[in-house]
Order: C-alpha cells, then structure tokens, then sequence
C-alpha cells in the first residue's frame, strides 16, 4: 500500500467512523439510541450522561491527526508514520462494535471493542518511540488524541464488560452492584497510574479522571461507589498535578522535553 493511499484511508475511515455514530444516534439502529441501551443494562459502571460528550473531543482531535497527517512533509515523522494502517483498523472495530451493540450481540460486540482497545494500544505505543515530540503539531494533534482516545476507551471497555457479565449472569455474584463497581474502579485508576506513570501522560489520567467521577456522579445515591469514585478521582488529579509540576522542573534544565 503507497503511502498517498494509507493516508486517505485513514480520512476515509475516520468519515465513516462519524457516520455511523451519527446514524448509530439520530436514526437509531434497531431503533435504540444511547440512552435507550443504558436503560437496557442498568449497571452501576454506567457513567452520568454528559460523560458521554467526551466523544465528540475524540474525534474532533482525530479529526485533528487525519489533518496534520495530510500536511506535506508531516508523514515523514516517526511518530505519524509508525501508525501506518492501524488507524484504519481501529475504525473497524469502532464501527463494528457500535453495530453489533445496537443490535443487541452483547459479546460480540464486546469483543470488537476489545479489539479497538487492543489496536489502539499499538497505536498509543507507537506514537512515542522517544517520548513526547518537541514539535507541537505531532504533540497536540498526534499523541494527545491517541492518548484521550485510549483512555476514554478502556473505561467505556470496563463498562461494557460489566453490561456483558451481568446479562448473562447466572451466579450470585452482581456484576451490576456495590462490589463489582469498586473493584472496576480500582482497575481504571490502577491502569491510569501505571500508564501515566511510564509515559508521563497526564492526558491519559486526566481522561480516566473523568470516566471515574462520571461514574460516581451516576452513583451518588451509593456512598460506597460515590465515594471511591471521587476518591479515585482525587488520586488521579494528584498525580496529574506531580506529573506537570515535575515536568515544569525538568523543561528549565531541557527546554525541549515535553510531557502532558
């Protein structure tokens, strides 16, 4: 595959992306729209409502990197050309998830949206083979978006493993409860620490951030949940906050070293 085909594949993929959730919403697939599939799998993980705004900030920054990748020139960046189809591929798994989920093939759909999240951890590593760029475009339009993007679909990822569990629950555990919810929470910020940690990537923590409060916001007749939630939060802006400070430190004695 040239390099000019790539290229346009990944516009052409990403416009399908948005078509179909376009669809997906103001002419629902199956007839069901958001709201109406979360009232389907009533689990605790479900974040508030407005949570789900995020996505328009994804894919506004997608439509970001299938821009700057366009530029004359900006291809030749490491960081750009390491994606190769990978993008594509991960619009895929985006579609077919949505698809799948809409008409209701709960584990099928589950594991399209695994798939995504795996395509785009290979997108997410490749994007910083030496850290974060010093030149702004691949910054802010390259590895910022896949950042958000990862992060916004590993919690969304936890979400709907909940949804799946509990649909075809036959046991006396509640994937839908106090306990399950908890412990999912401990793994989001588990995930977001570890990661924000080894790639200095408080865009990643600071998505996680608010995947968590949304929950608890969506909890709050639930102390336990609303609690942890906000505490797990609170962890998270803390080490969103050392990450930036250490950062601060480091750029007075290498300018040209970046972090978010």
């Amino acid at each position: 595959m040239t390099t000019f085909v790539l290229r346009w594949l990944q516009v052409c993929a990403l416009f399908a992306v948005l078509l179909y959730n376009w669809v997906a919403n103001a002419r629902p697939l199956n007839g069901l729209n958001a709201s109406d599939l979360t009232a389907m799998f009533p689990v605790a993980m479900n974040p508030a409502p407005y949570a789900l705004a995020l996505w328009g900030a994804v894919y506004m920054f997608l439509a970001g990197f299938v821009i700057v990748q366009l530029l004359s020139g900006m291809y030749k960046q490491e960081e750009i050309r390491q994606i190769g189809p990978w993008f594509a591929i991960s619009c895929l798994f985006n579609i077919a998830s949505l698809v799948l989920w809409h008409y209701l093939f709960v584990v099928p759909s589950l594991v399209a949206m695994m798939l995504l999240l795996l395509s785009l951890i290979v997108i997410y590593t490749s994007t910083r083979p030496n850290g974060w760029s010093s030149d702004p475009l691949v910054l802010w339009l390259v590895q910022v978006p896949f950042s958000v993007y990862l992060s916004w679909v590993f919690v969304m990822t936890m979400v709907r493993i909940s949804a799946t569990l509990q649909e075809f629950n036959r046991g006396d555990f509640d994937f839908s409860g106090t306990v399950w919810t908890v412990l999912m929470l401990f793994i989001i910020v588990m995930v977001a620490v570890v990661t924000g940690m080894k790639f200095r990537d408080s865009a990643f923590i600071l998505t996680a951030m608010w995947g968590v409060t949304a929950i608890g916001i969506a909890n709050s007749y639930n102390d336990t949940i609303f609690y942890t939630a906000w505490s797990a939060a609170g962890v998270l802006l803390l080490l969103t906050i050392i990450l930036l400070l250490g950062q601060s430190k480091l750029e007075h004695r290498k300018p040209f070293t970046k972090a978010l």
